[in-house]
């Protein structure tokens, strides 16, 4: 608590710092007519003649490059509304997600999400289910409120079916559902009324949410589960020929149980057929523990043998892992037992997001608006990375550090992203490991650099070495810098 403190404090001072300087410049230049703004991370910094360097030093935690005394700027972040696509997402269900357009505005729109938010006017898990709700209705306060969700995100639709009109006490005396045509074509029912209600503002449909849960009525055995799928594509078609199927949707990849399941879905016939393949892999997992070091340090090689393996049979849509999760003393959850200061879970969001954007994996976060570090790293993010794509930058990194990352990205304006991490046990204060960058091809570039987690950008000292853009002093740390490239 002292350092959550302690840092919001260094912010508040350095943007107080900011303003009076700016102010004395300004009265100075005898330019009063001159607005001062806060930055974006994709606009050009400005020159010292137009902002005089804060001579406030950082705390050592902050410090981006060794020797730096150049003007430190906030980050000004978007709204989703005007972002145009960052591939980041969330989830919205019941019981915890409330149904009003305040509540999706704090919750979602204000952080800058514009990936796939998912969201159902059922529930997602057999345990939170109402037996007393109606599943063939919508009640207008409903309808409005997808309406007004959908103008401004992406927007999959969840089809889990618990039939409760046909249960109003729940399931007794099963072990896995869709065993009979008739459970079958009641669920097709529902599929057809929801797509026909939504199809003009729904573009996405999941076909149930992690099928290998094992409560008996959300457990689907994967030849059940694929049948399914089959059986239930030509009903979405039929009402919506331009819906994507999105499918999987399965939990706790770190046992081994779970990646045969998907692995079964990801052999099957019906991989020409879907558009979205989705998993949910990270319910925090680190390096912290030891049971879950090995799978935290090889979930990148799953991802690829998972695409390799979906690709081979015929898929050619697009790769989401959803749910990505580290949970802190303020939301515990039984079920995830692994808890995690706010700061060291806000790099783990941090660094959980940008490796699977780095491997063309669009990625859903699970975010408690209570958790303001969390919150501000994840919309910084959200806003750096709208309209990123991946891109093959060569880098060499001379560096001390541990376990480097590096995954690289362009901006629709030709400008360069090179994200960079040490991925090991994340801590409240990593001072980073001094390194040097060698980047071909870019000497003549401006180069800016960006701490998401404390919400500032600064200019980088840089020179040409050899026709190569060589930036000396930089802090590798435990979560990810964004070094920005901009002619």
């Amino acid at each position: 608590m002292f350092q959550k403190g302690l840092k919001m404090g260094y912010q508040k001072l350095l943007l107080r710092v900011l303003c009076v300087t700016l102010v004395i410049f300004l009265v100075g230049c005898n330019a009063p007519t001159l607005t001062p703004t806060l930055s974006t991370p994709t606009q050009i910094l400005p020159t010292a003649t137009q902002l005089p360097p804060i001579q406030t030093p950082l705390p050592p935690s902050m410090i981006l490059q060794e020797g730096n005394n150049l003007p430190i700027l906030l980050l000004q972040t978007k709204p989703s509304s005007e972002l145009l696509g960052n591939r980041i997402g969330s989830l919205c269900h019941s019981p915890w997600c409330i149904r009003d357009g305040a509540h999706i505005n704090d919750e979602f729109l204000s952080l800058g999400l514009k990936g796939i938010l998912r969201l159902t006017l059922n529930e997602t898990d057999g345990p939170n289910v109402d037996w007393g709700g109606s599943e063939l209705t919508i009640s207008p306060s409903d309808d409005i409120w997808v309406s007004s969700v959908s103008r401004d995100i992406t927007v999959a639709y969840i089809l889990n079916f618990w039939d409760k009109a046909n249960h109003p006490t729940g399931w007794e005396g099963i072990s896995s559902r869709f065993k009979t045509e008739e459970e079958i074509q009641r669920y097709l029912e529902y599929v057809s009324f929801i797509v026909n209600h939504f199809k003009d503002r729904i573009q996405y449909y999941e076909i149930w949410n992690e099928p290998n849960y094992s409560v008996p009525v959300q457990f689907i055995e994967p030849a059940d589960y694929i049948n399914l799928v089959k059986r239930t594509i030509p009903v979405i078609k039929e009402a919506d020929p331009d819906a994507k199927i999105m499918i999987g949707g399965i939990s706790g990849l770190e046992d081994s149980e779970s990646r045969e399941y998907l692995f079964q879905i990801l052999q099957s016939e019906i991989m020409p057929m879907v558009d979205v393949v989705s998993w949910h892999p990270l319910f925090g997992d680190s390096p912290q523990f030891d049971e879950f070091r090995e799978y935290y340090y090889s979930y990148p090689s799953l991802i690829q043998q998972i695409k390799d393996m979906a690709s081979v049979h015929g898929f050619t849509g697009e790769f989401r892992a959803d749910e990505l999760t580290w949970r802190t003393p303020v939301n515990p959850s039984p079920s995830q037992p692994r808890m995690y200061s706010e700061i060291t879970a806000a790099k783990y969001y941090a660094r959980g997001i940008v490796m699977h954007l780095g491997m063309d994996v669009d990625v859903g976060i699970m975010v408690d608006p209570r958790l303001m570090i969390i919150r501000s790293t994840t919309g910084n993010l959200c806003n750096i990375m709208d309209g990123a794509m991946v891109e093959n930058i060569p880098i060499e990194i001379q560096s001390q550090a541990e376990n480097i990352k590096n995954y690289n990205f362009s901006l629709p304006n030709g400008d360069q992203l090179i994200i960079l991490y040490s991925d090991g046990i994340a801590v409240d204060n990593d001072l980073g490991v001094s390194s040097k960058l060698i980047i071909p091809n870019y000497a003549s570039w401006d180069v800016t650099g960006i701490d998401v987690l404390n919400g500032f950008e600064q200019g980088l000292i840089s020179s040409n070495e050899n026709g190569n853009l060589l930036i000396e002093g930089v802090k590798i740390k435990d979560y990810p810098i964004i070094i920005h490239l901009s002619k």
